[in-house]
């Protein structure tokens, strides 16, 4: 019975400190998120354009792309008054300086091309890496939310 007590003992002991760098993963997710929808929200190509590894992918319905300030200064020109809600709600250590994480999104905005409302929600993956010993967005995938299943 002091054995197992003792193995017991030893595997809580072993999971707590795993469960304050899952804390403090999600933090730095969380961190970039915000300066995500806060560069989004000012419509700061250049803002958004440095959350990114040098290296990185944008993945959607549109394609692929890479180059990010580009992308962005059309998508704003689209829908000037585009606003994002997001947040991680899932995260993983894949490696010591790669994270991959799970999220929601909702784009608001009106689109002057076709001049209809924009109400989107959508699903989101990405995979962080430490580029200089910043976190950094090395790919992001968005998709939109399929309907609930009938």
């Amino acid at each position: 019975m002091i054995r197992m007590m003792f193995v017991f003992c030893m595997l809580v002991g072993l999971a707590l400190p795993a469960r304050a760098d899952d804390a403090a993963l999600k933090q730095n997710v969380d961190k970039l998120v915000v300066a995500y929808m806060e560069n989004y929200n000012k419509h700061d190509p250049a803002g958004l354009a440095k959350l990114f590894s040098k290296d990185h992918a944008y993945v959607s319905t549109q394609g692929v792309s890479t180059d990010m300030e580009k992308a962005f200064e059309g998508a704003f020109k689209t829908m000037p008054d585009a606003k994002l809600d997001a947040k991680a709600e899932k995260v993983w250590q894949v490696a010591p300086d790669v994270v991959s994480a799970q999220g929601t999104a909702k784009v608001t905005g009106k689109n002057t091309t076709t001049g209809a409302e924009v109400n989107n929600d959508n699903l989101w993956t990405a995979v962080y890496v430490k580029e200089d010993g910043v976190w950094k967005i090395k790919m992001l995938t968005a998709i939109l939310k399929p309907p609930p299943a009938k």
